[in-house]
C-alpha cells in the first residue's frame, strides 16, 4: 500500500482523490469543523471502497461505507475491517 494522506479537511481529501485515484479510502466522519458525508458519497460514486471511522455512537452505519469502525479501536479491528473490504472487492471483481 501507498498512503497518500493524511489530510485534515474534506477539500484536501477531495483534491487528493481527484489527483491520485486511490484504491481505498479511510475517512473520519468528523474532519475539523465539518462532516465528510459528501466526500464519502463522491468516493462511493467513483467505486472506491470506503472505511469510515467515528467517535460518535450516532454513526454506527454509513450507507456509502463498506464498514464503520467506532473509535477507539484496536489495530486488529482495523486489519480485520480492511481484510473484509479487500475480500469483498476481490469477490466483486471475480463476478
Amino acid at each position: 500500500m501507498v498512503v497518500i494522506g493524511p489530510v485534515a479537511t474534506c477539500a484536501d481529501a477531495e483534491r487528493l482523490f481527484l489527483e491520485r485515484s486511490p484504491d481505498l479510502a479511510l475517512v473520519d466522519i468528523h474532519l475539523k469543523q465539518e462532516t465528510s458525508f459528501y466526500l464519502m458519497d463522491r468516493l462511493h460514486a467513483a467505486g472506491i471502497p470506503l472505511l469510515a471511522m467515528s467517535g460518535s455512537a450516532a454513526h454506527t452505519t454509513v450507507p456509502t461505507a463498506s464498514t464503520v469502525l467506532q473509535k477507539p479501536f484496536r489495530g486488529s479491528d482495523l486489519l480485520s475491517a480492511l481484510n473484509g473490504i479487500f475480500a469483498s472487492s476481490l469477490r466483486a471483481a471475480a463476478c
